[in-house]
């Protein structure tokens, strides 16, 4: 069994080597380079087991060969012997279908015990038979320090020290690492915050002479080994409850994600939740596609979640249930949990604006009784927030450069974090095209089940009709999505090729996706609004979705004329999207967008006049600018005359701008008067 940095750059080591590392010298996590699997009936044999025989199955298949299996039984056994139950994590029903797990019968009352007693035994034997002593270091907000103590106390090759911040934590758990008097222990009060602790380690573990000198380790939840441990618990709920035949969902309270990944974990070795799980990827078409899936499987009968980023206007838009946006007081319940689970005990966990509106939603979702979960990534894929959850089935749409900062300046950089979102063993959709050969490789390398347009699954169509083929099935005579656009039909194969791969579990009739494609909705992707004039609204942002926009408006047959309404971020690539849509444009109305990430739209007038002077200024363009959205749209309708068109694009904060007060509806001066 090897394992693998999560930063790509530290070469493969074993289990062992991996326990004693803590952090990869590149700065990554080590995971394995597998996911290993257990099968149903594997599963169901666990029934009945004592928790330390299971333990030493489970924990056997991540450490290969490096423990002989009878030397790792021992161990466990051992490890388990000090829990005040001899059901280790024992199951309360709290009522009918409910369960808590309970997690605090070990030595410090923690559930960092159930991996800490077993860790501290696996330093025992590497260390021994290696003739080496180390320094762990740990950071604690609380429980870690103290189940670290207890592992770690009296054992001759291992020293420990725990780092917690002054006054900020209990009196209970500052007593279970203090008043340890073995030599091998030492625990540090630092002032400041747990985030302070950790920042302490991770410079510690950066330093290499330092890590070196005193052959340091860690036993946060960088260390491999305690994820792998917690993710037995999972296993023994859950056959308890009646898996694999039995459908159980887990519902985790935790801090720094260490249990939740746990959970993790355990999903990817055969343990599965409740209902299947979409998770859509890409630059371009991931709204599209998300909304698609949803009108699909709404027509087939299926209650649907579906969770998208970012809002146009209000937030609520970002959830919905049974196709109908959730109402904001059915979110503030999820928001209190997510910030009680936060600050619990006084232990201030950060998490993003995103990261915390993801979980409050999930939360929602988990809790709505689905048949299916859409999930669109944020931003990237394989550190997505919505990455926590295993999808059943992933989507990618088409990619192209955006948001070069976070994911890489080319399109193989981008495609391979949006490629995160792949799982072992299960589908994945890929609808463009053209797909980065880092997304390829990086399914062949999971061994996920790859759906490649152009290869598993195609379309062909005219002027009236389309028609898609896939693995053994065709839908033929198609009418068009409900959503205009050329780049629609690309999204729509990616939908029907992903319930195609999760037809035993989602069956869609044709009728179904008929309707589903007849009726979809979604504001902002070349809505055409009509009126006098006509109006254009279009989210595209980046240089891959203004092209696209361009063909589209191309399309649209003659206007006399063409107002646009244009707001952009700063860190967008603005010369290409205003070149290629520029020889269209007759009217630009640049707008500032109240975010502090937005180009001002003074800034914008003055890139497209310095374009303007490149291009050697062939056609008079008239420019102006605007405070917001809606009253650059107001001077395009004041400027427009009934058989031009006004095309509002460049951000979701510019189509959300002129979408404040409803769907604008237009008329020209001369027919209202």
């Amino acid at each position: 069994m090897r394992y693998v940095s999560t930063r790509g750059e530290a070469a493969p080591i074993g289990f062992l080597d991996a326990v004693l590392a803590g952090l990869a010298p590149d700065g990554g996590l080590y995971v394995p380079a597998e996911w290993p699997t257990f099968t149903k009936a594997e599963i169901a044999a666990f029934a009945g087991q004592p928790y330390a025989q299971v333990a030493a199955a489970v924990m056997g298949k991540f450490v290969g060969d490096d423990i002989p299996a009878d030397v790792l039984a021992d161990m466990c056994a051992e490890a388990y012997a000090s829990f005040a139950h001899s059901a280790v994590t024992p199951l309360k029903q709290l009522g009918p279908n409910r369960f808590l797990l309970e997690l605090f019968h070990g030595p410090t009352l923690a559930f960092k015990d159930v991996a800490m007693q077993l860790l501290g035994r696996l330093y025992d034997y590497v260390l021994e038979r290696q003739s080496r002593k180390m320094t762990i270091i740990c950071a604690t907000s609380g429980d870690t320090g103290g189940a670290a103590v207890e592992a770690f106390r009296g054992r001759k090759n291992a020293r420990i020290v725990a780092l917690f911040p002054e006054g900020r934590i209990s009196e209970v758990q500052r007593r279970f690492m203090t008043t340890a008097t073995d030599t091998n222990v030492a625990c540090v009060s630092i002032l400041g915050s747990f985030d302070d602790c950790q920042a302490i380690v991770k410079q510690a573990f950066q330093d290499d002479q330092f890590r070196h000198a005193v052959d340091l380790s860690g036993v946060n939840s960088i260390n491999w080994a305690r994820i792998a441990a917690q993710s037995v618990y999972y296993f023994t709920a859950a056959v308890a409850l009646g898996a694999p035949e039995r459908s159980v969902a887990f519902v985790v309270p935790t801090g720094n994600f260490g249990d939740a990944y746990a959970a993790f974990v355990a999903t990817r070795m055969g343990l599965r939740f409740d209902c299947p799980v979409i998770t859509v990827a890409g630059t371009n078409g991931k709204g599209s596609t998300c909304a698609m899936l949803e009108a699909v499987a709404e027509q087939a009968g299926f209650r649907t979640g579906v969770y998208t980023s970012p809002h146009l206007v209000h937030f609520e838009e970002r959830c919905r249930v049974h196709g109908e946006a959730v109402n904001a007081s059915d979110l503030i319940a999820h928001f209190e949990a997510v910030e009680s689970a936060r600050t619990l005990n006084g232990n201030d966990v950060s998490l993003t604006y995103f990261e915390f509106t993801t979980l409050a939603i999930l939360r929602l979702m988990s809790h709505s009784l689905l048949d299916v979960a859409i999930l669109e990534v944020g931003l990237g894929g394989r550190l997505d927030a919505t990455n926590i959850i295993d999808a059943d089935c992933a989507i990618i749409t088409s990619i192209d450069i955006d948001h070069t900062e976070y994911l890489g300046p080319d399109r193989e950089s981008i495609g391979r974090e949006k490629a995160g979102i792949m799982r072992t063993g299960r589908p994945v959709v890929v609808s463009d095209p053209m797909a980065p050969q880092s997304v390829i490789d990086h399914a062949r390398e999971m061994g996920a089940d790859l759906w490649r347009f152009g290869h598993d699954f195609n379309f062909s169509g005219d002027k009236q009709q389309w028609s898609w083929a896939g693995r053994g099935r065709r839908y033929a005579g198609l009418a068009y999505p409900a959503l205009r656009g050329a780049n629609q039909l690309v999204n729509a194969s990616g939908v029907l090729a992903a319930f195609e791969a999760l037809r035993t579990r989602l069956p869609v009739t044709a009728q179904a996706v008929r309707n589903g494609l007849a009726l979809v909705e979604l504001p902002g992707r070349f809505q055409i609004v009509p009126g006098q004039p006509t109006l254009v609204l279009d989210v595209a942002h980046n240089p891959h979705s203004v092209a696209a926009l361009t063909a589209n408006l191309d399309a649209m047959g003659y206007f006399p004329a063409t107002h646009a309404v244009f707001g952009a971020m700063a860190d967008k690539d603005l010369a290409p999207m205003l070149a290629k849509v520029g020889p269209l444009v007759d009217h630009w109305y640049f707008t500032d967008l109240p975010t502090p990430r937005a180009e001002k739209g003074a800034v914008l007038q003055q890139k497209w006049n310095a374009l303007q002077m490149v291009s050697g200024g062939l056609r008079q363009v008239n420019t102006s600018v605007h405070s917001d959205p809606l009253q650059a749209l107001q001077a395009a309708v004041a400027a427009a005359d009934p058989a031009d068109r006004i095309v509002v694009f460049g951000s979701f904060y510019t189509v959300g701008g002129v979408l404040i007060n409803g769907i604008p509806r237009l008329h020209a001066k001369h027919l209202g008067a």
